[in-house]
């Protein structure tokens, strides 16, 4: 919500407490904090994409869609639009969200993205 809104020190500080809260993840959110206090959000992402890398298959944060945003938010356009083929190819249910999702805005005036859309069946 704070992303949306443009609160991106309010949406750290949100999703820092939110890792605090979980008491198996306290060792994670410090490893996060540090994280954003050096590169700000691109700490955090970047610290998602390695958690996504490890092997930890009940992690929903590992799926295509979501590494996608994460290279999204990075800037990293090439290995989003990879991700979001490979979540294509898997037709994994979270492609209906990709048409609306914010997070994908950078993504909209290129080609590749009008054609993934037509290929799911969401073109205008």
């Amino acid at each position: 919500m704070y992303l949306y809104q443009g609160k991106e020190e309010a949406a750290a500080e949100a999703y820092l407490k939110s890792l605090s809260l979980n008491a198996k993840s306290e060792a994670m959110s410090t490893v996060y904090r540090k994280a954003y206090e050096r590169e700000g959000l691109r700490g955090i992402y970047q610290k998602e994409l390695e958690r996504a890398s490890q092997n930890q298959p009940s992690d929903d944060r590992r799926s295509p869609v979501h590494i996608a945003w994460l290279y999204t938010a990075l800037g990293q356009k090439e290995l989003a639009f990879k991700y979001l083929e490979i979540a294509y190819r898997e037709r994994s249910a979270e492609m209906g969200v990709v048409k609306n999702y914010v997070g994908f805005a950078p993504l909209h005036s290129d080609p590749r993205y009008q054609d993934l859309l037509r290929r799911i069946g969401l073109a205008s």
